[in-house]
């Protein structure tokens, strides 16, 4: 079987991490600013970085795309509740006037054809 060990230096450690399949998320589900295309470009980069060897490129490319997705994260996060608040105002707004409009009409003489 072929097994792959990355090897740097005298310690073994894990290659850095590339954040793709989450970055590929982001841009479908949580694009705020076109942050998650970013994430995924650097995300990309990072990934053809460790396949050439280049771990400390390939760790900053990584480290830039987890960051460019907690960004877009909270900024839709915030977007979303912003979006559900304006709603809630503008339904209770519309109610109030509702009440407000038969409360009125029940209180005037409805004078009809005669």
């Amino acid at each position: 079987t072929l097994r792959r060990t990355w090897a740097v230096g005298p310690r073994s450690r894990p290659p850095p991490r590339d954040h793709l399949v989450w970055s590929i998320c982001t841009m479908l589900y949580a694009n705020v600013c076109c942050l998650g295309l970013l994430a995924l470009v650097y995300s990309v980069k990072s990934r053809d970085r460790k396949v050439l060897g280049d771990y400390s490129a390939a760790q900053s490319y990584g480290s830039t795309a987890r960051q460019l997705n907690i960004t877009a994260l909270v900024l839709s996060m915030a977007l979303g509740a912003l979006i559900i608040f304006i709603t809630i105002l503008v339904v209770n707004g519309a109610i109030t006037a509702m009440k407000s409009f038969t409360n009125e009409q029940e209180h005037q003489p409805f004078y009809g054809p005669t």
